[in-house]
């Protein structure tokens, strides 16, 4: 009986792969930019879906991704992601955003120096140092009186980055204890 079901599978894929193959060989040629395009497409389509997935971890990979992407025509979805619930998916599209648009990031980076989460308040500030957002200086030296501690080494550190030596001393006190 093992004989004939083990006879039965060879039987189905070869019936399946010959039908495959037929039908690919009925394709015309393709050039490989048409197949890089649909496949971009394809991955569009799906962080997309993901962005507006209910499941937290699932749009926070998402801002991820499309950051790591360099595509521009994703931004409006690292725009979303900065206005998400979840903290973490607001975080991934600040560190994504400034490789897709440097006007973006900016707008993205000074909103986000009042979200209510610290660690996306200091990658909002990491950015703006980044960026090297000097017109964000008044707003960065507010946060120096925030009462997280971590905040206000993140907003000494953006001011020092941004040109501000005075605040360096904040940093050297913040090492030495």
């Amino acid at each position: 009986m093992r004989w004939k079901t083990d006879h039965a599978w060879a039987w189905a894929l070869i019936v399946m792969f010959g039908w495959t193959w037929s039908a690919l060989a009925e394709q015309p040629p393709r050039q490989p930019g048409e197949v890089v395009a649909q496949i971009r497409a394809q991955c569009y389509a799906i962080l997309q879906q993901a962005m507006h997935s209910e499941e937290a971890f699932i749009r926070s990979g998402a801002a991820r991704a499309v950051g790591e992407s360099e595509e521009a025509a994703l931004i409006p979805l690292l725009e979303k992601g900065a206005k998400d619930f979840y903290p973490t998916t607001r975080q991934f599209a600040l560190q994504g955003i400034s490789r897709l648009s440097r006007d973006t990031a900016r707008t993205l980076g000074r909103a986000g120096l009042s979200d209510s989460n610290v660690w996306v308040k200091s990658t909002a500030l990491d950015l703006l140092a980044e960026l090297g957002d000097t017109k964000s200086i008044p707003a960065i030296k507010n946060l120096l009186e925030a009462p997280d501690r971590m905040v206000r080494l993140a907003a000494a550190y953006a001011l020092v980055r941004l040109g501000e030596k005075p605040y360096f001393s904040d940093l050297a006190g913040a090492v030495k204890g």
